[in-house]
């Protein structure tokens, strides 16, 4: 039995904060991405969770932490992670490449199974068709 779910990456800087609130109701999942090799990524990304948290409208939203580019130097300090992950016991943390594709079906798999069981304990849960928005797309450069 196959249920496809909505869900929101969320990869972008706080110019773009305003516009992706309404990408966040009744989303599943939520990727919070940063850039392992970009400071500027990283510097709000609680800013963004809370975002998720608050507009969501889903107690049961699953909320996943993404560094990204790690077939890149990683700039970002360990212990500035860790103390996001601390603050969030409950949100998983990934490590991927988008270019490479290292841990990126991983991640994939990994974080959808608490949804797919919430959806298989709720059969009568209306469930929208899969929904992926990116927050953030300028000039052509990714900033995730």
């Amino acid at each position: 039995l196959f249920r496809s779910f909505p869900v929101t990456i969320v990869a972008g800087m706080e110019r773009f904060k305003s516009i992706t609130t309404s990408y966040y109701r009744n989303t599943a999942i939520a990727f919070v991405v940063f850039s392992l090799n970009e400071p500027e990524s990283f510097e709000h990304i609680e800013d963004w969770i809370q975002d998720v948290l608050r507009f969501s409208y889903n107690d049961d939203i699953q909320i996943i932490l993404v560094g990204n580019k790690c077939d890149l130097d990683i700039v970002i300090e360990p212990k500035e992670i860790d103390k996001v992950l601390r603050k969030y016991p409950k949100i998983p943390y990934y490590v991927v490449s988008a270019k490479t594709g290292r841990n990126v079906e991983e991640m994939f798999l990994e974080s959808s199974k608490p949804v797919i069981e919430n959806f298989m304990d709720h059969p009568d849960q209306k469930i929208q068709g899969l929904t992926v928005r990116f927050a953030q797309v300028v000039e052509g450069k990714c900033y995730c």
